[in-house]
């Protein structure tokens, strides 16, 4: 019975969450050194690694060697993309986008 209502309230307390994973993960040490934000309605692509797309609901960190993060919207015609800022020295950003939400967070962080 309890692992039945387990399997009920699972879904329920995950809703709304952001889903991480290992490409998540920022190494020890990092310091967050500013954030930005975008609005996209469908997967966004980040330039720096164009074979990652990050969805509602998930978070995504990548290493970068630029302060200038490109990104391309992959909803609507045309796509539409842009440009986000980060700080001097940054070499990871977090992108991060909440269920059901346009607005996507890019967070910087550098050592």
């Amino acid at each position: 019975m309890r692992t039945a209502l387990a399997g009920l309230l699972l879904p329920l307390f995950l809703a709304g969450c952001v889903v991480t994973s290992e490409r998540d993960t920022l190494p020890t040490g990092v310091t967050m050194l500013g954030s930005d934000a975008g609005y996209c309605d469908g997967p966004i692509e980040i330039d720096a690694d164009p074979d990652v797309t990050v969805d509602e609901g998930e978070s995504v960190t990548l290493a970068v060697d630029d302060d200038e993060i490109d990104w391309q919207c992959l909803a609507g015609s045309p796509q539409a993309g842009g440009e986000l800022e980060c700080p001097d020295g940054t070499s990871y950003v977090r992108i991060t986008r909440q269920e059901d939400e346009e607005e996507f967070t890019l967070e910087c962080f550098g050592s």
